[in-house]
């Protein structure tokens, strides 16, 4: 049964990539790059009217001589609390680097979002946000080694070669959409006799 089901999971997978046209940059953490994991993430704040954040990840830097660094800023603030009722806007924006490999492949992203939280009675919310952001992503293509610069021993880049890249700049327009539901359950505390209990 657990085999059956991994293929099933493996091949759901697969189908989804099919509509895909990139893979985004991402954080181990997820949890904190809330605006990037989903835009509708913008303004969910419980703790505060506003967050700030800074994210910077180094992979692999102990087997590659040029690891992969991604960087990013993000800010999000809650607006308008007191014009709706039980609900309030959430307004962001982030700002990602991200260069990987001996090509210093480097994407840049930068985003602006928007949200809207309504809170459903006492004990559930519903999100739904979007954002729309430029993306540039550009590679350095005199480090990388082609099959033609093969000396017969080595791979050697300073050798010419044919291979001819169309682009090694592109520039474009990146929108996402997403939604959450968020359900709140209560936790009534009693005190046990025998027990002290600490606020």
């Amino acid at each position: 049964m657990k085999r059956v089901f991994k293929y099933y999971v493996f091949i759901v997978g697969q189908l989804l990539t099919v509509f895909a046209f990139g893979q985004d940059l991402h954080f181990a953490q997820f949890f904190n790059s809330p605006l990037t994991t989903n835009p509708a993430n913008t303004g969910f704040i419980p703790d505060g009217d506003y967050r700030l954040g800074i994210n910077y990840r180094n992979q692999w830097s102990s087997i590659m001589t040029l690891p992969y660094k991604t960087m990013s800023a993000f800010g999000d603030v809650q607006l308008m609390k007191d014009r709706f009722e039980n609900g309030w806007v959430g307004l962001g924006g982030v700002i990602l680097k991200d260069v990987a490999g001996s090509g210093s492949l480097s994407s840049t992203k930068i985003y602006g979002s928007l949200a809207y939280h309504q809170m459903l009675g006492y004990s559930s919310l519903l999100s739904l946000g979007f954002n729309v952001g430029y993306a540039n992503k550009q590679i350095n293509t005199t480090n990388l080694k082609f099959p033609d610069q093969f000396d017969g021993q080595f791979f050697d880049n300073k050798l010419p070669t044919a291979v001819m890249l169309d682009r090694n700049n592109i520039s474009y327009l990146d929108m996402q959409v997403g939604m959450n539901y968020a359900f709140f359950q209560m936790i009534k505390f009693t005190s046990t006799p025998g027990f002290q209990r600490i606020m």
